[in-house]
């Protein structure tokens, strides 16, 4: 008997193929060399138990509201999964996992409501829009800091450095370390670290952009800057 194979019952084999397929995000091949049973059988076992498979661009159009639904259902209510979590793991925007709650009717947890909104626009501005984390950093009112330890908590990849080069316009650097020098008081060595560039990358970017430098100390009255 196929229960055999997976070392459990007929009526775990849903909640095992889900586990092994779903949680520890196992191909179908992996599985069926686990069970050491053909992949074939394990394709049609998946069908026949309504186990959808993951979602991509290229299987659009191969699932059923019904199988969405199931599986929607599955990761937020049975396993506890949030959003953005399930969004990165569908490989889908978060944006269209809100549209697809709100087409479904499924509704949102009351006390993940203000973090998912705030995981979506992290989502957004960091894997859609592609803004460096200072601008993220300064568009929600936090610190960089602050903006890289949500990233580690979603599991986000972080891209590497940009060598110096600042993925904005020349306004957007200039706006974002007149923020952050003058108008918090940081010195260089934290704006740098804000930037995640080197103190030497902030001092030739505000010879560039004509940023004037405080003599010492913190200022008490901030410049006038002309943006």
């Amino acid at each position: 008997m196929i229960s055999k194979s997976f070392n459990c019952s007929e009526r775990e084999i849903p909640e095992v193929l889900n586990r092994l397929y779903w949680e520890e995000q196992k191909s179908i091949k992996d599985i069926a060399t686990a069970t050491d049973v053909s992949h074939t059988t394990v394709a049609s076992l998946m069908k026949r138990l309504n186990i959808p498979t993951r979602y991509s661009k290229r299987c659009l159009f191969k699932w059923t509201e019904e199988e969405l639904v199931n599986q929607l259902c599955y990761m937020y209510i049975e396993k506890n999964m949030k959003p953005v979590e399930i969004a990165i793991r569908l490989n889908v925007s978060p944006s269209t996992i809100y549209k697809w709650f709100g087409k479904y009717n499924i509704r949102l947890r009351k006390k993940l409501l203000v973090e998912d909104e705030r995981n979506t626009l992290l989502c957004e501005m960091y894997l859609e829009k592609e803004w460096d984390v200072s601008q993220i950093a300064n568009e929600l009112n936090v610190s960089a800091k602050t903006i890289y330890n949500w990233l580690r908590k979603l599991e986000i990849p972080l891209r590497s450095r940009r060598n110096g080069k600042y993925p904005g316009s020349k306004e957007d650097l200039l706006q974002t370390i007149y923020f952050l020098y003058w108008k918090k008081g940081l010195g260089l060595k934290q704006t740098a670290q804000e930037l995640n560039v080197s103190i030497l990358q902030v001092y030739r970017w505000m010879e560039q952009l004509n940023i004037p430098r405080r003599r010492s100390g913190r200022p008490t009255k901030q410049k006038s800057i002309s943006l």
